[in-house]
């Protein structure tokens, strides 16, 4: 290959701002024949490359080196390339030949998006976004132009680790208990701890491992977290969750006594310590604040029959192995042992009393004091009656019998009496008149009524009647109250009672017997077949009384009362003709309550000539194959017809009064006529009608 030519090339280039001018003159001998030429310049973070190949005399197949022979970047990562979130990390790209070497970094391959253009590419604080593979590269001016592209090096982005707090024994404890709280971080290292209350981070309560309260109190409560620092990568981890102490005052034993803190000698009496949290407790009983002397390792502490020695002030308190291991010492209930003394009771006028009366319970205690009083009735103590010295009942009824006591309580000793002995109520019924009504409850307007009031206790009664409650308005002061004319204004509900100057006194009120005025029965006339009929169809009237009796009928025609037609249910006419038109009216009549009905409504009989129907027919009767035609049959305003149907003068069927042709043929055409037919009478047949089909 021939030698070429050469002579020094001189290229200019503005660097920055300054406008320098640099000159530099590339000589390059290729004793193969290729000439290398290139000038690399950058202008503001940019490579701009002016070949001078062609002024060289470089050949095409000797413009690019051999790229196995170029120089290759190593990147080394600082702290390393697994990385934790926050941290610092930088990224140095070494080449290894000597050279004025301008570098270049890329992610994933993006070679249009140069991250940087510099030999080390740091990132302060790295988040989940700089997770990917980096590569770099090298330019200069001189020879070799440029390096290859380095290895991809994979920087992954991980979560700091997350320490959890457990707490021993438990996030609920009690004041006086020891509680650890410990900073568990799964990722393994050379951890140091921080502990913190309440986001107080000025304020590190520890920095060990476990966080031990030996004795805690209520300060110690609220939200506890942890975090942790080394020297190595991750050199802090997050923050943990909160975990929240809460401080409990030791349960408090209750005492309560049964039946009260109030004694008298030979009651039982039973002290019960009761602890709100459950547990499994053990409990032991004190008097007089003697913890050297335990009177009961028992939940409940009894006395089965007190004197007076058992007086004072009990407590108790609990312990048990879990925690809380022990409670407090509940408050002191002092146990009072006294006599009591024992009220009497008397009633006035006596224990037999009858429904409605007065009767009042006294009760009497010999012992003087400031007494307050309670009743009770059939050992019900849950119900106080009353808390005065008598108890009054102003009206006896049922429920006020029974046993009744009394007791007493003041607030000097003693406090308490004893219970009186039970004094009986007896409560009688007073007598409960019986009201009969003659004939009955249920009278009809015009009829007699008697109302009888009979009391079944002997005496010498007045009577009181009453209608409708209405107390003010006597209507009677006889065992009897006759209605001589009953109308509608006597309706209603009767009651009487009776009075006497003996006991008893007064009876009851009778239960209340309504009085039901009714209307007299007013019959319904049915016609059949109709009330406009023709001449020679057969009638019958029906007389139908609702009220159920042995009824007797009378018909009558045009208010005609002293023509009576016929007597019985139905009045026939065989063959009717003008002269039975006219408004006919019937009427019952029977021996036994009410005895004669009202006389029915007129019903009308019309008579008319014999029956001829009107053939009509719809749209038209000329038409056309495939339309639809209808006949209808009238009749007028009777009904119960059958409608007969011919066609040509042949009985075609029998039917509705309307006939419909579908989709009509020509074997539709020809003459139609109808008739009408009720029970055994006909009509004339109607007009004729001719269905022309085209």
């Amino acid at each position: 290959m021939e030698a070429r030519s050469w002579k020094p090339v001189e290229i200019k280039q503005n660097r920055g701002d300054a406008g320098k001018r640099l000159g530099v003159v590339l000589v390059s001998f290729i004793y193969s024949g290729l000439m290398q030429g290139a000038a690399a310049e950058t202008t503001d973070g940019k490579d701009e490359k002016d070949s001078t190949s062609a002024a060289a005399g470089t050949t095409d197949d000797k413009d690019e080196e051999d790229s196995s022979k170029r120089p290759k970047p190593v990147v080394r990562v600082q702290p390393g390339e697994n990385l934790f979130i926050g941290e610092v990390v930088t990224l140095i790209c070494h080449i290894q030949e000597t050279g004025d070497w301008q570098y270049s970094w890329y992610k994933d391959r993006n070679h249009n998006d140069i991250l940087r253009r510099g030999q080390e590419y740091a990132i302060p604080s790295v988040d989940k976004s700089h997770g990917g593979v980096y590569r770099c590269k090298g330019t200069q001016s001189k020879s070799p132009e440029y390096s290859q592209e380095s290895d991809g090096v994979t920087l992954k982005i991980s979560e700091r680790p997350k320490p959890v707090v457990h707490v021993q024994p438990d996030e609920n404890v009690f004041i006086g208990e020891k509680v650890t709280l410990i900073c568990h971080i799964q990722e393994t290292g050379d951890w140091q701890y921080s502990w913190y209350k309440d986001r107080n981070h000025n304020d590190i309560l520890s920095q060990d491992q476990e966080y031990a309260i030996p004795y805690v109190d209520k300060s110690h409560g609220g939200v506890y977290r942890c975090k942790g620092t080394q020297s190595k990568s991750p050199q802090y981890s997050q923050e943990s969750d909160g975990v929240t102490l809460k401080i409990s005052e030791r349960p408090k034993p209750v005492v309560r006594v049964q039946p009260d803190g109030n004694v008298f000698i030979g009651e039982k009496a039973t002290l019960i310590c009761h602890i709100q949290e459950t547990g499994d407790w053990q409990y032991s009983w004190y008097k007089d604040r003697n913890h050297d002397d335990i009177l009961s390792q028992g939940q409940e502490y009894a006395i089965p029959y007190v004197d007076k020695s058992h007086g004072g002030v009990y407590r108790c308190k609990g312990t048990q192995s879990k925690s809380p291991q022990y409670s407090q010492e509940s408050d002191g209930v002092t146990l009072k042992i006294s006599e009591r003394p024992k009220p009497v009771v008397r009633v006035q006028p006596d224990g037999n009393v009858f429904i409605g009366e007065k009767a009042t319970l006294i009760c009497h205690i010999q012992e003087t004091g400031d007494w307050q009083y309670s009743w009770y009735k059939d050992r019900n103590h849950d119900d106080i009656l009353s808390q005065g010295q008598e108890y009054a009942i102003p009206y006896v009824d049922k429920s006020h019998g029974g046993v009744y006591r009394c007791k007493g309580t003041q607030s000097k000793s003693p406090q308490y009496s004893q219970e009186s002995d039970g004094v009986t109520l007896k409560i009688s019924e007073r007598p409960k008149p019986v009201v009969r009504v003659q004939p009955d409850g249920n009278v009809f307007i015009g009829e007699k009524a008697t109302l009888i009031c009979h009391i079944q206790e002997t005496g010498d009664w007045q009577y009181s009647w009453y209608k409708d409650r209405n107390h003010n308005d006597i209507l009677s002061q006889d065992q009897e109250y006759a209605i001589p004319y009953v109308d509608k204004s006597h309706g209603g509900v009767y009651r009487c009672k009776g009075t006497q100057s003996k006991s008893p006194q007064y009876s009851q009120e009778s239960d209340g017997v309504t009085l039901k005025i009714s209307e007299r029965p007013k019959p319904v006339v049915r016609v059949q077949p109709d009330e406009n009929v023709f001449i020679g169809e057969k009638v019958t009237l029906i007389c139908r009384i609702q009220e159920t009796g042995d009824w007797q009928y009378s018909w009558y025609k045009d208010r005609n009362q002293n023509d009576i037609l016929r007597r019985g249910q139905e009045y026939a006419i065989p063959s009717v003709d003008k002269s039975h038109g006219g408004v006919y009216r019937c009427k019952g009549t029977q021996s036994k309550s009410p005895k004669y009905s009202q006389e029915s409504d007129g019903v009308t009989l019309t008579v008319s000539d014999k029956l001829q129907p009107t053939l009509t027919v719809n749209p038209q009767s000329s038409v056309f194959t495939g339309d639809t035609v209808t006949l209808s049959c009238d009749v007028g305003q009777s009904t119960g017809w059958t409608i007969h149907w011919r066609k040509d003068s042949n009985s075609k069927y029998t039917g509705a009064a309307t006939k419909e042709l579908v989709f009509v043929s020509i074997s539709n055409g020809g003459t139609y006529q109808c008739r009408a037919q009720r029970k055994k009478y006909y009509s004339n047949f109607s007009n004729t009608v001719t269905i022309t089909v085209k």
